[in-house]
């Protein structure tokens, strides 16, 4: 393995980022103080970031001028993905919402690469059950429907108003494809 210490300064972020919430940088920095970097981050040749931005956030938070770095060379865009949900699908302080797309966009760089690749080996890769995969992709596609199932406090909750969304849709296309129908429900209101 490659490890190098690295100006922090030197890093580059240039793409986004599967985490939104960050956590408690205050507790991680706290550890760092404490106990040092116990996992370097991942860097290309570039010193472009592939993994570890809050480990990155914590050592900026604490004006560390050096990070240690793992340097992963002849990285494509899914490569750069690839390794950042791996690092992040196991987080337990990971929201709902970003651990389902999480899940979602593991099991589509995994098709991408492999045609032949499913839900249930997506499922041995990300830790979870095939039924929480299926779930990931569906409930991360409302999302992109109805952005505003992120509010939910769990996934339970998003996939309830998420059903309850697509029943309304339902209804207001059968409504409008079949008017004469309708027609006397519309002239009670």
């Amino acid at each position: 393995m490659n490890v190098r210490e690295i100006p922090i300064d030197q890093i580059r972020i240039s793409r986004d980022r599967m985490r939104d919430e960050l956590g408690d940088i205050d507790a991680l920095a706290q550890s760092i103080q404490t106990f040092g970097l116990l996992q370097p981050i991942i860097v290309d040749a570039n010193l472009e970031l592939v993994g570890g931005f809050r480990r990155y956030t914590a050592h900026r938070k604490l004006g560390k001028g050096t990070i240690s770095a793992v340097f992963k060379d002849e990285m494509d865009e899914l490569a750069y993905r690839e390794v950042e949900l791996e690092e992040n699908a196991q987080r337990l302080d990971m929201s709902w919402a970003e651990r389902a797309k999480c899940i979602a966009e593991i099991d589509r760089i995994k098709r991408l690469r492999n045609p032949d690749w499913g839900q249930t080996q997506t499922a041995v890769v990300a830790g979870v059950k095939q039924s929480q995969v299926s779930d990931a992709i569906k409930i991360t596609q409302m999302r992109k429907l109805f952005p505003e199932i992120a509010e939910a406090k769990s996934l339970h909750q998003a996939k309830s108003w998420a059903q309850h969304k697509a029943k309304t849709v339902q209804r207001i296309v059968d409504v409008q494809s079949n008017p004469d129908v309708y027609q006397d429900i519309e002239s009670l209101s």
